[in-house]
């Protein structure tokens, strides 16, 4: 599954995925609140900064990759930004041809 249209589906776009690993993180930052050893934070901390950047890198290259194929549908889906065309169509008028 990592096709834009797939991903969107599954909210595991670019975007989803970020917003979803900033509210695991701050859901288990405040479970463990009581934890008084800042620097094991510190530590987890720089481990998640290395893979997020390591996910942005890939993700970059797939949009870098989609617009060099001149493909903006899916550079646009794979950051969830909403295309005007994928919208629910449903026309208040319509005229019979005849």
């Amino acid at each position: 599954m990592d096709h834009p249209e797939q991903l969107m589906r599954a909210d595991l776009t670019a975007i989803d995925t970020l917003y979803n690993v900033g509210n695991i993180l701050e859901g288990w930052g405040n479970q463990y609140a009581f934890c008084n050893n800042r620097e094991v934070l510190k530590m987890l901390d720089s481990k998640v900064n290395g893979l997020i950047e390591n996910y942005w890198k890939a993700v970059t290259r797939r949009y870098v990759k989609f617009m060099a194929d001149k493909n903006l549908v899916d550079s646009r889906r794979l950051l969830d930004v909403h295309r005007l065309a994928d919208s629910k169509f449903d026309p208040i008028i319509t005229v019979k041809v005849g």
